[in-house]
């Protein structure tokens, strides 16, 4: 990451343990929009940023509230 986005503005990272395994987040601003980058060393579909990624537009559509119900 460091590599192709170090050179964006605000580029920083920062690592942290996520649910008890490392993680590393990287963010920057591009074209005025905050981008952030969450990476574990598990498999991608274990990843809770992947799993994240596949319910939002479920949450967007109004087909699931934050309970998990459906609405």
């Amino acid at each position: 990451m460091k590599d192709v986005f170090s050179r964006a503005e605000h580029f920083q990272t920062k690592e942290a343990i996520h649910q008890h395994t490392n993680a590393v987040v990287a963010s920057f601003m591009m074209d005025n929009v905050k981008i952030e980058i969450f990476g574990q060393n598990v498999s991608t579909r274990e990843q809770n940023a992947y799993r994240h990624m596949i319910i939002e537009p479920n949450y967007f559509a109004g087909g699931v509230t934050l309970s998990g119900k459906r609405s």
